[in-house]
């Protein structure tokens, strides 16, 4: 999309170019990702990569937004606020994209995650988990393994945040990383800060990685406390007993 001013020809993504090359760019436009999770998360990350141009989002989320969520969810305020029953958040980022860049495709889906519905993604390039859910987030990861997919991995609480980047078979996996975890039962606290600093995070690890970008931080776990100012990143190996990823064939999916 461009448009003329005086003889100077203004684009959309003109100041980005800048950064990405002209192959790049093409390389985000013709991209397909796989968004999990339209809240806090999922909403920075969307609007991130439409913004950036990319060629299709499919998004997926089970849940109709509601006043709790309007401190980090801005794109649900004047549905929830207009006094009627505002629709699924999936379908209501879908028209979002759409009223903000009608360049990206979008496919939007009200559920949740699970081994039956994850064959919606299977066209995407990149996985990105904007879950709140561990075991959501785990059959997500186990999903990635599977098909080959890289996962951007992001998850808050408070002012605390962690991210990663997977990349299947080259990379450990959430699996080896967390170990074996299941849901707590606690609602964690969301500012809405923080969930914008980590979706932007994860949507510019996506963006390099549609990109082509060689990234040395692939397969590192970066923890954030942002109260304290502090990163600290963790190396992780594969661990050959992980029942998602191992090496050894009994181990594998």
């Amino acid at each position: 999309m461009r448009m003329r001013v005086g003889e100077a020809v203004m684009g959309r993504y003109d100041r980005q170019l800048i950064e990405f090359s002209a192959e790049e760019q093409e390389s985000i436009r013709r991209s397909n990702i796989g968004v999990v999770g339209c809240g806090g998360l999922g909403t920075y990350v969307s609007t991130a990569l439409a913004l950036a141009g990319v060629g299709k989002l499919v998004m997926i989320d089970p849940d109709v937004p509601e006043e709790s969520n309007l401190n980090r969810q801005f794109v649900y305020c004047k549905h929830v606020l207009s006094g009627k029953k505002p629709k699924p958040k999936a379908e209501l980022m879908k028209e979002w994209i759409g009223s903000m860049n009608p360049e990206v495709e979008t496919e939007a889906h009200v559920g949740r995650f699970t081994d039956e519905s994850a064959h919606i993604f299977d066209g995407c390039d990149v996985m990105v988990d904007c879950l709140d859910s561990v075991s959501s987030r785990m059959t997500l990861n186990r999903y990635a393994v599977k098909t080959g997919k890289p996962l951007v991995h992001g998850a808050i609480d408070g002012f605390t945040g962690q991210l990663c980047t997977i990349i299947p078979r080259k990379t450990p996996c959430l699996r080896c990383m967390l170990g074996d975890l299941s849901d707590s039962g606690k609602t964690p606290a969301s500012i809405g800060s923080v969930a914008m600093t980590i979706g932007s995070l994860e949507s510019t690890e996506v963006l390099k990685l549609v990109a082509g970008r060689e990234d040395a931080s692939r397969g590192r776990f970066f923890s954030y406390d942002f109260a304290d100012g502090r990163v600290t990143p963790v190396d992780f190996q594969i661990d050959p007993d992980c029942p998602v990823c191992g090496p050894s064939p009994e181990h594998r999916i």
